[in-house]
């Protein structure tokens, strides 16, 4: 690389919390070690769409200790006419709108090259200001169409228009990089990007660590104990299947531990809580409903929301399961989370899940995630089982080999020859770049 420090942009150009905010941050710290490992001369800066999960500036400690720039920034939409001052052709009709991500700065138009975490970029083409890349994680839209319909055809025709829509974002980008084989391979089959731009990253993970956190706590021999259930709001996560195969438990299994509910925007799930407006969907409703209906789920099930660093330690180091269910998505490090915790986890089984337990050498508990049958069975199994999942966890010291610090080297590696012109090699989907 060049003696000029090169500027690298990490943009998350959506107000996402939980996971992949956490993933997008590691990602820029990951740049940042991996550099400094290498000698390369960058500099690495952090944009992201203001929401209730950037409130807390705790999130942002990891970049603030390497005094990486962070800042909030509005994603504005400008006639491409008016963007360039003079009406240009465009093949197809009308000219696609031009994306700013205006931070009241630079618009980030000053870096070498941008990684946008998503690829959730709707209403127009990238500001052409620099090369870009992508980062993207999975194709829900390929497994579980019906998440896109709406409540009439043009509705769903509509939003079908956006999301198929997003994809000519990947035309124009330097790299789409990915962390599972299963989403190389979607965007390969799927999204028709060209083997030689795709590349997938080295899973890796940062345990949640507070000034509170030790060793893995003993759980209570002579209480229910409790279970946690990681989550969101959104309808792939499965909750009607997770909640009917609960209820299916608990009717087994009355004093069977208790279960908390996490994850960005869940305490609107509860229906003894009053429903906010980013909530206020007919799905959420529908799942609040199912949980009104049975009094089982409402003796045993408890909603958390979105938990603090330092208390959804404190709660998942106390936990005897963690809860994972999902239909799809590219996984969830906090089965790894919970692991590094001593706790093991029960999970719906889907390929970046599969990948992820064999990758960590994880003893994950899998169910078919349609059937809440198989879920309540796999529950009773691990709980019974307990001991013996928790003496085949791995070691922290095996799970470390994954974590953010000791993956920076290999994935700088592989982003570098993917962005970097003047670096030759150009790493395929897997290959290592380790020596």
């Amino acid at each position: 690389m060049s003696a000029r420090a090169r500027k690298i942009a990490v943009l998350l150009p959506e107000a996402y919390g939980g996971g992949t905010l956490r993933g997008a941050i590691n990602l820029a710290v990951q740049i940042h070690d991996g550099a400094k490992k290498t000698g390369d001369n960058v500099v690495v800066e952090f944009g992201y769409v203001d929401g209730k999960a950037t409130e807390k500036l705790e999130i942002f400690e990891s970049l603030a200790a390497r005094r990486i720039e962070f800042r909030p920034f509005k994603v504005k939409r400008y006639p491409r006419t008016s963007y360039y001052q003079t009406a240009s052709a465009y093949v197809g009709g009308t000219e696609p709108d031009i994306l700013v991500f205006d931070d009241g700065i630079s618009n980030f138009d000053d870096a070498d090259h941008r990684i946008f975490i998503s690829d959730r970029l709707v209403g127009g083409d990238i500001a052409p200001t620099s090369p870009y890349s992508i980062v993207i994680f999975d194709f829900l839209q390929r497994y579980i169409p019906k998440l896109f319909d709406r409540g009439s055809d043009v509705d769903t025709a509509a939003s079908w228009h956006t999301i198929t829509g997003i994809m000519k974002q990947y035309v124009n980008a330097s790299a789409i990089f990915v962390t599972t084989q299963q989403a190389a391979a979607d965007a390969i089959g799927f999204g028709g990007v060209p083997r030689v731009k795709v590349c997938k990253l080295p899973l890796s993970f940062d345990p949640i660590e507070t000034r509170a956190s030790g060793e893995p706590r003993e759980v209570a021999a002579n209480d229910r104990g409790h279970m946690v259930w990681t989550t969101n709001i959104t309808p792939h996560k499965n909750h009607q299947v997770i909640l009917q195969g609960l209820e299916i438990f608990y009717d087994r299994s009355p004093t069977g531990p208790i279960t908390y509910v996490t994850g960005v925007h869940t305490e609107n799930l509860d229906p003894k809580s009053a429903i906010k407006a980013v909530a206020d969907v007919p799905y959420v409703r529908q799942i609040r409903n199912q949980v009104a209906g049975s009094p089982t789920l409402r003796r045993n099930v408890i909603f958390k929301g979105d938990l603090s660093n330092a208390e959804y330690d404190e709660i998942l180091s106390g936990a005897k399961l963690l809860l994972h269910g999902a239909i799809f998505d590219n996984g969830t490090f906090s089965v790894a989370e919970a692991a590094w915790r001593g706790v093991p986890s029960v999970s719906s089984r889907y390929a970046a899940m599969q990948e992820m337990s064999d990758e960590f050498r994880m003893p994950l508990q899998f169910f078919d995630s349609a059937s809440a049958e198989d879920m309540a069975t796999a529950l009773e199994n691990a709980l019974n089982n307990r001991d013996e999942l928790v003496r085949a966890l791995p070691t922290r010291s095996e799970l470390d080999q994954f974590s953010a610090k000791n993956q920076s080297g290999e994935i700088w590696c592989r982003i570098k020859s993917m962005i970097d012109p003047e670096t030759a090699t150009v790493v395929a989907s897997g290959k290592q770049c380790r020596t």
